[in-house]
Formats: C-alpha cells, structure tokens, sequence
C-alpha cells in the first residue's frame, strides 16, 4: 500500500464498508479536534473515529476559541512530510495523516491525447532536439492537467454576525409575524410611554412642592 500510494475499497474497513479517502479525512481531522480542542464539531461524524468509550463533548462557544485558532491547520491534510524549500512553516502547520491515501479506482481521468511529427530545429538557443542528429527514434511526451484550476469550498465552524441576525429575523418573521420595522415601532412605543411616565411623576412632584408653600402660608 505505501509502495503502490493508494488504498483500495477492501482495505482500511475500519472507516467504513468500503474505503473512502474522504471518511479516512474527516476521522483524522476529528482526533486532532478532539486532541486540541477536547470537543467534536456538531456537524462531525463521530462514529468509528475514536475507541475510547468516554462521553464526547460537543463544540460549544467556549470552543470557538480553539476552533479558530487551528482552522487552518485542519483545512489542510497532508499525506507525506516532503520538504521543500520555502514551504516549511505549511509543512509543519498542516494536518498529518499519513493512512489516508487516495483510493486506487476512485480517480479516474478523461485523456485525449494528439501527436505531432518531432522535426529537428535549427534555431540557436533552447530546443528539445538539441543534440540529437537522428529524431526518428525519438518521442516527447508532454503530459498536464487540461483544467489548471478547480474549485475549493470551505466551510466554517463559527456563525458571521449577521448571519445570526437574519437567522433570528427569520424565525421572528416565521413564528411571531415580526419584522425589523415592527420591532423598532415595538422599541419606539415602549421608550415612549417611559418618557411619559417619569415626565408625569416630575411634573406632579413638582407641583406638590409648589403647593406646600401655599398652604403654609394658609396656616
């Protein structure tokens, strides 16, 4: 398996009936969680990524904390310390998870392929014939990826401010018919009769000490 640097379905049952280089990921990115951060995402597997029989806590906000702090780290999953100069920092702050290989039959590639005569040039500088005299028994083979991008997704573990915002207004909106604008008349209406009250205990308690001067005077 490491010679060959691929697993095939019937190897590694343990992450499954079938092996998946995805399951093999995501079981080993969440023993480092729970090594870090001592708590399992809610979104998570956790069945079959540890054997110890203790109860597993689940993230919370004390844990974003943690969380955050080693994202980059489990976003990125490396099979094989290499060490190439300039990337030695990536190499040291990337999860190391040597078993998950990719699977032998899970990759498969569309190949189109198309061939010119190999001439021999005569230009001064860099050429591929270079000192070859006889180019008959001579091939070039160039092989690249048709698509030199790909897209990457991401996911986050901590919810954005107004994400939380528009998850409450929608549940407000949904169960109780509320919006932004009632809740700021709710807000209004409310500072309001505030105001009136303390206006109207001011206005009758100074009108009782300018009472009290009068009926002294009476007396």
């Amino acid at each position: 398996m490491l010679q060959r640097q691929c697993v095939f379905r019937n190897e590694l049952l343990k992450y499954g009936a079938n092996y998946g280089r995805s399951n093999c990921v995501a079981a080993c990115r969440l023993r480092s969680v729970m090594a870090l951060c001592e708590c399992v995402p809610f979104y998570m597997p956790t069945a079959g990524a540890t054997a110890s029989s203790k109860s597993i806590t689940t993230c919370n906000l004390q844990h974003i904390a943690c969380l955050s702090k080693y994202k980059i780290k489990w976003s990125t999953v490396i099979t094989d310390i290499v060490q190439i100069p300039g990337l030695e920092k990536e190499m040291e702050e990337s999860l190391y998870c040597p078993e998950c290989l990719p699977s032998c039959s899970a990759s498969k590639y569309q190949i189109t392929a198309s061939n010119l005569p190999l001439v021999r040039s005569r230009r001064d500088g860099f050429s591929v014939t270079a000192g070859i005299d006889n180019v008959a028994d001579v091939a070039v083979v160039r092989i690249f990826f048709g698509q030199p991008e790909t897209w990457m997704y991401k996911q986050n573990v901590a919810y954005y401010w107004f994400e939380i915002f528009s998850n409450f207004g929608g549940m407000f909106g949904i169960m109780a018919g509320m919006s932004l604008i009632t809740l700021m008349e709710v807000v209004y209406f409310v500072g309001r009769q505030l105001v009136l009250v303390f206006a109207t205990r001011s206005w009758s308690a100074g009108a009782l000490r300018s009472r009290k001067p009068n009926l002294e005077l009476l007396q």
